[in-house]
This record gives structure tokens, sequence and C-alpha cells, in this order.
């Protein structure tokens, strides 16, 4: 990138540093479009382009190593196309804006492995959840290629380019087309993640089978057989538990499980659809389902926050892309003790859908080396170039995590976005009052619900406007 785009950049991300860092901006600040980007404007000598970034039919991979068709390339375990050579890029370096270091996790192998077989140096950069970290790295004049979204949209748009930089064959089955569709802003995608990602994260139940065993009651597999896995099955078993032995054990029914309980069912307090953030307290289910989950603390059996691992929670929900890997929460528990199973509906004959953080992978603004970084997403996210027999507790809980993951889109995932990295920090307004509903007295839930409903709207329109000019959208 030369000089002058260099300059433009360095300035862009000043402007999203202040923009981004401060209690002294306002609502109006964020309103009045106080971060614009028009990516054509610094990328104009990178083919981004939707015709040569998109492919439509032609060269595409039918699965496996097999291919059909067209101009390939292969090298290592993946086949290219979309007029990609690896070989092109052997001596490039890929910096990679990362929330946990390989050496920490299963990645580390899988990255040498790509750096021998590409001749592609990947240099690691931590960081935190948070765009601010990043925005700080571009205004210092230091590159970053690829990030790791984690839990940060859409405050991440303000650092990201359309994914199409990469020049990724999105054709090929590894992509999952939902992630490409549900990030697509003025007709081009900005992030991606594969099918049966070892990273990907939906929540799930974990329970111990021990004390449910001691309390006598059902277990969530047991509740499903019969079709009754529901939130007042998932309340039975909690109640069971905590009635252990009486008083003074320690053993707690469940600890606070308002979040992924709520998003499994599609309730949040901003919903994202069509491209656009909606008021989810206007949803009705959301109302009474909040209003069960404040009646469950009155009767006591909800405890504060007990971790897991300590073997005095009965039931409790969890993600479990960090719940039942050998590395993960439990890491120091038995793991024979750990049952898990999917979440339970909220009703019987209606269905949970997935919910966590929003864990996906783009190309930064700036980025020296956007095709290098495309290369090593798609062997960094491919689950076969990882032992998954050694990352997981159990092979059991190895064959749940895929098939569950496997069966999880963006059409029936709701993500759940975090206050102080993906929202809070972008709008002003305090969600705290939200989070703590359920501990508040049952009667009272519509009532903060109305109370909240204003700033809510006004949220949205400003996490919208942003979105919009930091895509090149214009409303």
């Amino acid at each position: 990138m030369n000089t002058s785009k260099r300059i433009i950049a360095l300035l862009l991300a000043l402007v999203l540093v202040f923009s981004l860092a401060g209690c002294s901006n306002t609502e109006d600040d964020y309103s009045e479009g106080s971060v614009i980007y028009q990516y054509n404007t610094i990328y104009e000598d990178v083919e981004t382009s939707s015709g040569d970034g998109t492919q439509q039919g032609g060269n595409t991979q039918q699965g496996g190593n097999t291919q059909q068709g067209g101009n390939t390339t292969q090298s290592g375990n993946a086949i290219y196309t979309n007029g990609v050579n690896p070989e092109d890029y052997r001596g490039k370096t890929v910096v990679f804006a990362t929330t946990i270091l390989s050496e920490a996790d299963e990645s580390g192998p899988v990255i040498d492995k790509f750096e021998k077989d590409y001749g592609i140096t990947v240099k690691e950069i931590l960081v935190g959840d948070n765009v601010n970290e990043i925005a700080g790295l571009l205004a210092a004049g230091t590159n970053v290629d690829v990030m790791r979204v984690n839990s940060d949209f859409p405050a991440a748009m303000a650092v990201l380019q359309p994914i199409t930089a990469a020049k990724l064959d999105m054709t090929d089955p590894i992509w999952d087309q939902s992630v490409f569709k549900y990030t697509t802003f003025g007709g081009e995608p900005y992030l991606c993640n594969t099918i049966s990602n070892i990273w990907t994260e939906n929540a799930c139940v974990i329970y111990s089978k021990n004390l449910l065993q001691r309390a006598n009651c059902y277990t969530p597999e047991q509740y499903d057989k019969e079709g009754k896995w529901t939130w007042d099955a998932f309340a039975a078993i909690a109640r069971a538990v905590d009635s252990i032995d009486g008083m003074g054990t320690g053993i707690r029914g469940c600890h606070d499980v308002a979040n992924y309980l709520l998003g499994s069912i599609g309730c949040v307090l901003y919903k994202y659809e069509d491209g656009k953030f909606v008021n989810g307290l206007n949803d009705p289910l959301h109302r009474e389902a909040m209003t069960k989950l404040a009646t469950w603390n009155k009767e006591g059996f909800v405890s504060g926050w007990i971790p897991f691992p300590e073997g005095r929670v009965g039931i409790t929900t969890g993600l479990a892309g960090w719940s039942l890997k050998k590395n993960g929460s439990n890491a120091n528990y038995n793991w024979n003790d750990i049952g898990f199973y999917y979440m339970p509906a909220y009703k019987e004959g209606m269905k949970a859908g997935g919910t966590a953080m929003l864990k996906l992978w783009g190309i930064c603004r700036g980025a020296d080396e956007p095709v290098a970084a495309g290369i090593f997403l798609r062997q960094y996210l491919d689950s076969s170039n990882y032992n998954t027999k050694d990352a997981f507790i159990s092979d059991e809980a190895a064959t749940f995590f895929f098939s569950m993951t496997d069966n999880i889109g963006m059409d029936n995932f709701t993500p759940l976005y975090t206050k102080e990295d993906s929202t809070e920090k972008l709008t002003g307004f305090d969600e705290q009052p939200w989070e703590e509903c359920n501990y508040g007295d049952p009667s009272q839930v519509n009532v903060t619900f109305d109370k909240l409903s204003d700033g809510v709207d006004r949220a949205c329109d400003v996490m919208n406007k942003f979105v919009a000019k930091n895509t090149g959208i214009r409303e």
C-alpha cells in the first residue's frame, strides 16, 4: 500500500479510535456517522468487486479433494480456484489479530503445518474482545490482515473490509453460506465461517451426572425421549438438585442461565433481521420467558455465579466449544461427571435454536496480504486439519459438538451481542436494567420492558446507521 493510502488509513483509524473510545460521545455523534468508510477509496488497486471476488459457478469443488471443471490449484489439503495460486504467496506474512494465541489452544500444530506447507508466515497479535485495540494498531501504522470477530459485531464493521478481498472460492462446500448472506452489506459479504468449524460456538446444557443421580431425577436425555425436554423440565431438574440433603450443603440447582436460555428461543434485546437491528422487547414471548426466569429466581433454586467445576451445580448452560474441550472451562473437572445435551424447548411442541457469541472471521482494512490471509483462513478453519479426538473431553463430546454445530445456520441462530464490545459503546444505552430483569419481581417485567423500549429503539437506529456508514450503504 503506497504512502498516500497509508495516510488515509491512518486518519480513518484515528477517527475510529476517538469515536469508539470515549464516554464523551453522544448518541447524536454516532447518528451523524462519526466513522464513514468507503472501501474503494482505500483499496482502489485491490480486486474486490463482486465479479472478481465472488465465484458465480464454474470452478467449484464438489467435496473432499475431488475437483470438477475449470482451472484449479491444489496446495496442501485444499483446492483453490478463483484465480488464486498459493505458490504466488510463498514468503509472505499474514498478521492475525486473535483473542487466543495458538500456543494456548488446538491450532498450534495447524498453524505450524500451514507455515511449512505454504511457506506463509503467520504473525499472531493477541487482542481482547475490543475493536478499539485493532483500531489502535491501525492508527499506529501496524498492519493487521485478518481478525477473529469475537462478540464485537456490529462494532467490528468499523475495521473490516469485504471478505471478497481475500478472493475465497465462495462456492467451496466448506464455507457456511448462511454467514455470507447474514453479513452482506451493499452487495458484499464481510465475514466468513466454515461448516464443521472447531471454533464455532453454540450454547448447550451441561450437568453433573452425580448430582442428578443423587437427586433421583430425570436427565435431559430422558425428558427428551418422552418429548418433554422443555424449560419446565430444566427447572424440575434444578429444583430436585437444589433440595439434596436439605439446606447447608452448598449444592445448588443451577446458576444464572438467562442469556443462553432466552437466546435459544430467539429472545434478545436487539434482534438482527434482514440486515437491520430491531427492538427485541416487542416480542410477547420475550416478556413471558423473562417473567418465568424471574419466578425461578424468586423461588430460590437459581444461585449466583458458582463455577460448574466446583461440583456444586446440578445443571447449567455453557458454550459447547468451551465447556466440552479439554483446555476449556472444565479443564480441571472430572470429565466423566459431565453430561451434555441440547438446549430445552420453551414449551412442548416448540424447538430451541442456536445461540452464542457471534464468532466469525474477516479481513481488516488496509490489509497488506488479504489473499494470503484467505489462504490461511481456508486451512485454519478446516476442522479436518485438527486432532479433534484429543481436543474434546471424550469421543462422545466431540461427536455431540459437531452434530450440534453442523445443524445450526444463521437462519436458526440468534447471536448474543455483548454490551461492552458490541453495542453499548456504540449506542450509549445502559443495557443493565434488561440484563438484571430476571432478578427482579416477576410482576414488574412488563413495566421494565415498557420503560426501556424507547431507548432500545434509539439504540437500534444508532447501530443501523453505524453499519450503513461503515459499509458504503446510504439510507
